[in-house]
């Protein structure tokens, strides 16, 4: 064999043992349940709100005492590339303002997380596993949901935000009742990311995707555009917002969409 084809042919299999081993560190049980442990909860009680982290005792404690018949229709919220910063508050609380309970699972709870993205510099695609983490922690989070008394497994939605976004419409499971999709644009057309293209979400499940309209984000060839053109034979719409910003359900032009999206596609008890 030619040097530089045996050099190939060992850079090959590196890539194939690195991808399996991320694969492996995706789908660890432990590291999946640390996302969820560590993830913000708010759920409204008789009594008002219950909120922090599902580990917290006092937390745990609140929870275990709502009322056995209490049935909420539940958010499952996937956080950005830096995780739950500023954005996912503003919207964790809106949402549950808006009567529904969040779940807003934490990432960087596992042990090797690092982020894909650097804000400063408007670059991402330094953690490419990432994709393959938040995959299986949407899974992971329906499986642990359903487990849970206080939510409403018929009325269990995923949201995510950017690099939730993504995960989100990446995600091909069925076992949501809805899926949305903000700050992302269901288009990755560099040659090397293919595979981060489109909408993936099952055929006849209902599917919201906002975006700004000039998103500093997506000014690119590569990402610019929205999730419209994927949207075909699912229910739901793809919302190009007049706004200059990645976080764009502040606006409340956006908030009101999404709202009225999550009140068509899910029931009150």
């Amino acid at each position: 064999m030619p040097h530089a084809i045996r050099l190939l042919s060992l850079f090959g299999l590196a890539f194939l043992v690195a991808g399996c081993a991320s694969v492996g560190l995706a789908d660890n049980p432990d590291e999946l349940e640390r996302t969820w442990a560590r993830a913000r909860v708010v759920v409204r009680g008789p009594d008002g709100f219950i909120g922090g982290h599902l580990s917290d005792a006092t937390v745990k404690t609140a929870l275990a005492a709502l009322p056995s018949d209490l049935k909420a229709r539940t958010i499952i919220y996937m956080h950005g590339c830096t995780g739950l910063r500023r954005e996912a508050g503003i919207d964790i609380d809106r949402l549950a303002q808006a009567g529904y309970a969040v779940i807003a699972l934490d990432s960087f709870a596992r042990s090797d997380r690092r982020a894909n993205c650097d804000p400063a510099t408007g670059t991402s695609d330094h953690f490419l596993n990432a994709f393959a983490y938040r995959d299986a922690e949407i899974r992971y989070a329906a499986r642990r949901a359903r487990e849970t008394r206080w939510v409403d497994s018929e009325n269990l939605v995923v949201l995510g935000f950017s690099e939730g976004g993504h995960a989100v419409a990446l995600y091909e499971g069925p076992e949501y009742a809805a899926y949305v999709i903000t700050g992302w644009t269901c288009h990755n057309r560099h040659p090397n990311f293919r595979h981060l293209h489109g909408l993936h979400v099952p055929k006849g499940k209902p599917v919201l995707a906002l975006v700004g309209s000039r998103d500093p984000w997506y000014q690119n060839p590569w990402h610019n555009g929205d999730c419209g053109p994927f949207i075909d034979r699912r229910s739901g719409r793809s919302v190009v917002v007049d706004a200059a910003v990645h976080h764009v359900t502040w606006y409340p032009d956006a908030a009101k969409v999404l709202l009225d999206f999550l009140a068509t596609h899910t029931k009150r008890p």
